[in-house]
């Protein structure tokens, strides 16, 4: 009995086999106690101040020691917690986990809008080594499963200045993840799939015609009729094997360019479309990451 007989008559147990382990290992994988610490930044940011409209305006933004701002003034909101089944303290942490802007901003204020749990104990610290205040130390007493808070950070500077999280915990190799920028596959595992087919389809399509130009471009001589008969001559044993193997006449440098130009066409349209589904997976990855924050530690 060959595999396509032992599967045709046994396909009903290999489906049932292969839902069991696919359970098995879900559930394998949910049930393991890891330190999952994660970071998100809210894309939706808060314009507080606009120099452009400050400047025309008879009022003027000073800062808590007296200097006037002179550059625009946004709001962050963000969202740390650990999604983890296993819980992290002080002691867990290998490297202090920080905030991070951009050089080219200043961060102005800093609080924590609302916690988890008032056990975490959650707070913000200003980071040394600069004048410009440009980064903030996370500490907390203990954060369990869902524990973490909500911050908002006001600063200084461009609205699409980037604020980063560095730092290590033990049992999590690749530091907090940062969900707030997502890499190209948790992008790829975001694309519509309708967008996906559509791209797909229309690669298919213009594939083929390349490949049915390619075809008439090069195809073989049309068989001489007989002038006595008006019919084709039939043609010996020898004769078809030599046409079956008689090789495709060269394409024209006319045909070459058509098909050449096609081709382009074809790649810059599917490279096209891929990366409009993959920041269109971008946008949903973050904000479905925004959407994954736990309820109790929402303001």
């Amino acid at each position: 009995m060959g595999i396509g007989s032992h599967l045709k008559g046994n396909w009903a147990t290999w489906l049932i086999g292969a839902i069991g382990l696919a359970g098995t290992a879900y559930f394998y994988f949910q049930s393991v106690e890891k330190r999952d610490p994660v970071f998100v930044v809210d894309p939706t940011r808060t314009e507080i101040v606009s120099r452009a409209r400050v400047e025309t305006a008879p009022i003027r933004v000073l800062r808590q020691d007296g200097r006037p701002v002179s550059a625009d003034l946004y709001a962050i909101r963000f969202y740390f917690w650990n999604a983890g089944r296993r819980s992290i303290r002080p002691e867990n942490v290998l490297d202090t986990i920080r905030l991070t802007i951009d050089s080219t901003a200043e961060i102005l204020d800093y609080k924590i809008l609302k916690t988890s749990r008032a056990i975490t104990a959650a707070q913000l610290h200003a980071g040394a080594g600069s004048v410009a205040l440009r980064s903030l130390v996370v500490t907390f007493r203990i954060l369990e499963r869902d524990d973490g808070f909500t911050g908002q950070i006001m600063y200084e500077g461009p609205g699409h200045a980037a604020l980063r999280i560095s730092g290590l915990v033990e049992g999590v190799p690749n530091g907090v993840m940062d969900a707030s920028n997502p890499g190209w596959l948790r992008s790829v595992r975001m694309w519509d799939t309708g967008l996906f087919a559509a791209i797909g389809f229309l690669g298919l399509v213009t594939f083929g015609l390349i490949a049915l130009l390619y075809h008439v471009a090069t195809g073989k001589a049309t068989t001489r009729v007989d002038a006595a008969s008006g019919a084709p001559p039939v043609p010996s044993y020898d004769q078809v094997a030599r046409l079956r193997n008689r090789e495709r006449r060269p394409m024209r440098p006319g045909e070459r360019v058509g098909v050449s130009l096609m081709l382009v066409i074809m790649l810059a349209f599917i490279g096209f479309g891929f990366y409009r589904a993959f920041q269109v997976g971008q946008r949903d990855a973050q904000q479905r990451s925004v959407n994954a924050v736990p309820a109790a530690m929402l303001p």
